[in-house]
C-alpha cells in the first residue's frame, strides 16, 4: 500500500516512513493472533493457512489458494 501510495505520488517521503516504521512487526502479530484464534475452535482437522499476497479480499487476489482449500475439505469429508 505505502509502495502504491509512493508511486502515485501521495504523501511524502516522512510519511511513507513513518508508516512504515508503525507497521513493522504487524504481520508476525497477526498471524500470532490467526493462530491462537485457530486453537480455540472446535474443529476436527485444524490448519492455518496464510493467504500472503492479498489482504481482506482473498478470493479475487489467490483464487488458487481458495480453491484448493476447498477441494482439501471436500476430499476430506469425502473420506469420513
Amino acid at each position: 500500500m505505502i509502495d502504491a501510495s509512493e508511486a502515485l505520488g501521495g504523501g511524502t517521503k516522512g510519511c511513507h516512513e513513518d508508516l512504515r516504521e508503525r507497521l513493522e512487526g504487524c504481520s508476525e502479530l497477526e498471524e500470532d493472533q490467526q493462530r491462537d484464534h485457530l486453537v480455540l475452535t472446535d474443529a476436527g482437522t485444524r490448519r492455518f493457512v496464510q493467504a500472503k499476497r492479498s489482504g481482506h479480499w482473498v478470493h479475487l487476489m489467490e483464487p488458487e489458494l481458495v480453491v484448493a482449500e476447498i477441494l482439501r475439505m471436500v476430499g476430506e469429508l469425502e473420506g469420513l
